[in-house]
């Protein structure tokens, strides 16, 4: 008997000690997260702006947005929000227009005023909404306590990236990560938009909860309740919502169900899957978006695709073998922050790009290949179809029509896709252990240690020197 209880107290001591790691981690983590987005101003990421207005609808309760007539679709936005808004309006796409002191002083002077006016959003219009919910609570939070509309935003940043890093962990303690993944993560792409009020990060930290769920349900070795499932199901909800590019991913819980024949995961693959379309059909009929011109509507253009077979591919060729276009995918793929007008020097670039590679070579596991293929093939099949997905929505809904180029796609479109190969690479293996354990873990600190350096030299040059 003491045996036993002097073992369940050293497992005890064990887990809350490696707890409190964890918890140290985190917190390291959105302290630096947070110096981080303390430098850059506001509304840097693409569409932040849309971003934000689309959570303040949330704040107050509001889960679609509305189209009055002749115009794009929006909401009716507090008037203070919009006129902090209306600081950093400046600088999006120019890249010699910098922050004064007197736009800080000035923005942060601006109170809720609790009177709206309307402002389009429609790029937001086709998101699930709660994905959306740390914005809103910082936002409505700022509110409620009276804080001004910079307090406000600033904790609308600090929720979302306190959320994503919570995500990010809790998927690690279900299933173990990769090299890769982690390489992908560090990017400085990836770091930019954690650290925004965007739905990047909430969204990417998803996707890795969703597989961590989905490597663990197929490791038959690893208990997988039923709460898995259910939790599995509601992130799905959440992510291919959100990401219409990811509604391959509807079909881990039907390969869950080969795997463990629980009919619950068959019923939320069923149920996932009608009501990713009815949101789909809802957020098509309902978003009015008039920033592209065009003459025939959206049913018009995927049928048009849809009735000649050779069209998309054409098109797609023709994209991926110019070389401008695919060197602007790699730069927006590892960083090409702000506005995209915030560009790294060609080392930068090449350096990441060898040591994704090398990260990439230290992820393989062969030596479960034969046991779990069918995984692996899975995965790569939905990042493939997720890829391909990309580029058609952005042919159908950003191009002209017809298409010579698809225009509109970046880079970082690709950082979830990225990832299922990245677990396709390692497969259901165990954690990498001796020599390219430590090798992979010096890169990472040999690139993040880089990263500290680079990151905030350049966001400074970018925004405030004159």
């Amino acid at each position: 008997m003491n045996t036993h209880i002097a073992t369940f107290h050293s497992i005890r001591t064990r887990s809350i000690r490696l707890l409190n790691r964890r918890t140290q981690l985190i917190a390291c983590l959105i302290f630096i997260g947070t110096m981080l987005s303390s430098i850059i101003p506001p509304f840097q990421s693409p569409d932040e702006f849309d971003h934000v207005k689309r959570a303040y609808l949330l704040s107050q309760g509001q889960l679609t947005l509305v189209s009055p007539p002749n115009t794009s679709s929006g909401g009716y936005i507090d008037n203070g929000l919009l006129q902090y808004m209306d600081g950093f309006t400046h600088l999006p796409f120019e890249e010699k227009h910098t922050v004064a002191r007197g736009t800080i002083e000035h923005a942060r002077q601006s109170r809720w005023q609790h009177t709206t006016n309307f402002s389009i959003a429609p790029g937001t219009g086709y998101y699930f909404p709660l994905v959306y919910l740390p914005q809103a609570a910082g936002l409505l939070i700022g509110q409620a306590l009276d804080l001004s509309v910079d307090l406000s935003y600033r904790l609308a940043r600090l929720l979302a990236l306190s959320a994503t890093l919570g995500l990010l962990f809790f998927a690690a303690r279900i299933y173990p990560t990769n090299f890769l993944t982690l390489a992908l993560l560090a990017l400085p792409m990836t770091v930019f938009q954690m650290v925004s009020a965007t739905l990047d990060g909430t969204t990417t930290a998803l996707a890795i909860l969703c597989l961590s769920l989905f490597m663990r349900a197929c490791d038959r070795s690893m208990a997988y309740p039923k709460w898995m499932s259910w939790l599995l199901g509601i992130a799905l909800l959440l992510l291919v919502n959100s990401r219409t590019h990811l509604l391959p991913l509807l079909a881990l819980p039907l390969v869950i169900y080969f795997f463990r024949k629980r009919t619950l995961d068959l019923a939320l693959c069923a149920g996932l899957t009608l009501a990713a379309l009815a949101w789909l059909f809802i957020a098509m009929r309902y978003t009015i978006d008039l920033r592209v011109a065009r003459s025939v509507s959206l049913g018009e253009i995927v049928g048009y695709y849809l009735s000649k077979p050779l069209a998309f591919p054409s098109v797609l060729w023709a994209t991926l073998t110019d070389s401008e276009t695919r060197q602007f995918y790699q730069q927006t793929f590892i960083g090409k922050l702000g506005w995209l007008d915030l560009q790294f020097q060609d080392w930068f670039y090449n350096l990441s790009l060898l040591f994704c590679a090398a990260m990439a070579a230290l992820s393989v596991q062969w030596s479960t290949l034969r046991q779990d293929w069918r995984v692996r093939l899975c995965l790569t099949a939905c990042a493939g179809v997720s890829m391909l997905m990309v580029f058609f929505l952005l042919l159908v809904t950003w191009s002209k029509h017809p298409a010579a180029l698809i225009e509109g796609v970046q880079g970082r479109y690709f950082l979830v896709p990225c990832i299922l190969l990245a677990y396709a690479l390692k497969g259901q293996a165990t954690l990498v252990s001796g020599k390219r354990r430590s090798i992979g873990l010096s890169l990472l600190y040999l690139y993040l240690l880089m990263l500290s350096i680079v990151l905030p030299q350049e966001l400074i040059y970018r925004y405030f020197a004159n």
